[in-house]
């Protein structure tokens, strides 16, 4: 394929697909199977379904042409599986031709008594397939961000399940470069700098939940527990491997972006309910609250099996911070008037526990999660 010097592909919100017959579009299987490989430069590409009579190694070559995608596009990859050569980059000494994938779709924010944020979708990626690559040109691939993670709202509801968890972040896009000749010398020839730059992981979603207070009676029934933990920070880099295939890796040189941090936890257990008994009992006793912060997302890339010109870490994402208030003790009953008797006693206050976000590791790393943990107040004792 060849769409001339000027030419190039309006790619709107869908995946580009370059394959040489209908018959080789990939499934959505195929295509996870290649990215499972996150970062790998000398793959073994994708078995044409053509059945061709052999390799080709110096025929007419695929011109990988200019793409742009529409803003607001997401989550889309760039696919190539070609038999013959592919050229990537335009001619030496020219310009860089540069490649800009979209970013992953944010995770869908959910409420209810046991709510979980959707998680972030993985930025745009790029699979390059042919019998043999070459890069011709300087070119550049900036990968896409991961998606947010969503929120999750649980209580104070019906039920006792306070429960929340924020989505994880979406990952960085991956690149996968793959030649039929595996294992053989020029089957990918980076003549040209070939410069791959990581996207943002996303941020993990935030986490609140509230316990339902507990009921007044004789005595006083306790609060309900409350339990959130953010969601996890994405990566903003990938680790990857060479094969024995490729020549020019001093050419390739990759950047790493920064992790996603972690989502924010915050909880409040539920207030124990008041006593109404008479002689007083005690009131219930505050709901515990649990809060853990989501992880940072690493940002940190390695290339087993092979020295590229470059390799660059990114900031490591900080964690997420924990907020958490324990429930306040239900109140005894008073007992005095014209028929005197003994007071009820307060509850006492609900356990707080806050567990910060561990950082995200890269270059720096970055912040632990901060923590506020307070106890629930004791409930005030009735007077007799």
């Amino acid at each position: 394929m060849d769409v001339g010097s000027a030419g190039g592909i309006e790619a709107g919100d869908g995946d580009v697909v370059i394959v040489s017959a209908p018959t080789d579009v990939p499934t959505d299987a195929e295509m996870q199977e290649a990215f499972d490989k996150k970062l790998a430069i000398g793959a073994e590409k994708t078995k044409s379904r053509m059945a061709p009579s052999g390799r080709d190694l110096f025929g007419n070559p695929t011109h990988l042409p200019p793409i742009v995608w529409l803003p607001g596009a997401r989550q889309r990859n760039l696919w190539v599986n070609v038999l013959g050569p592919l050229h990537v980059g335009g001619t030496a000494g020219a310009p860089p031709i540069t490649y800009t994938l979209p970013d992953g779709a944010p995770g869908a924010n959910r409420t209810g008594d046991n709510a979980v944020g959707g998680h972030g979708k993985d930025g745009g990626s790029v699979a390059l397939q042919a019998d043999r690559i070459l890069v011709t040109g300087p070119v550049t691939f900036n990968l896409g961000s991961g998606g947010d993670g969503g929120s999750a709202i649980a209580g104070p509801a019906t039920s006792a399940k306070a429960i929340a968890k924020g989505g994880n972040g979406g990952n960085t896009g991956k690149f996968i470069m793959a030649s039929a000749f595996l294992g053989i010398l020029h089957g990918i020839d980076i003549q040209q700098p070939l410069t791959l730059n990581f996207g943002r992981g996303g941020r993990g979603g935030d986490a609140t939940a509230t316990g339902l207070p507990g009921e007044d009676g004789k005595p006083g029934k306790d609060g309900y527990s409350a339990k959130a933990t953010g969601g996890d920070g994405g990566l903003g880099a990938l680790p990857g491997s060479a094969g024995s295939d490729v020549t020019g890796l001093f050419n390739l040189i990759v950047n790493s972006n920064n992790g996603g941090d972690g989502g924010d936890a915050t909880t409040t257990g539920g207030r124990g309910g008041n006593d109404l008994a008479k002689p007083g009992t005690h009131g219930g006793k505050g709901g515990k609250a649990t809060s853990i912060g989501g992880h940072g997302g690493d940002a940190t890339t390695s290339l087993a099996g092979g020295v590229a010109g470059a390799l660059a870490d990114g900031p490591g994402g900080n964690g997420g911070n924990a907020t958490t208030n324990g429930g306040r003790g239900g109140d005894g009953n008073d007992c005095c008037g014209d028929d005197p008797d003994k007071g009820g006693n307060g509850g006492g206050g609900g356990e707080a526990i806050a567990t910060p976000g561990d950082p995200g590791q890269g270059n720096p790393n970055g912040a632990a999660g901060m923590t506020n943990g307070v106890a629930g107040d004791g409930g005030a004792g009735g007077d007799g």
